[in-house]
């Protein structure tokens, strides 16, 4: 039995956690901030390897672009 996926996946998810912690501390206008949680997001769901992971991934797009108040994307 091999523990490699789950090393991948604490290591995609620690991450994109860091990714995350990373936009919102930014001091970059809002837009740009709100760029970051789209390409955060991109990044977590290419990397999703199932359903969960890539919920999980909409769970966190969504808080970050509310903690911004992002506009909604077209």
């Amino acid at each position: 039995m091999s523990h490699r996926p789950t090393r991948r996946i604490r290591l995609t998810l620690a991450l994109a956690a860091f990714g995350f912690a990373a936009a919102a501390a930014a001091t970059s206008p809002d837009e740009e901030r709100c760029r970051q949680c789209r390409i955060a997001w991109e990044h977590c769901v290419l990397v999703a390897e199932t359903p969960n992971q890539a919920q999980a991934c909409e769970l966190r797009y969504a808080d970050c672009v509310s903690t911004l108040d992002c506009p909604a994307d077209p």
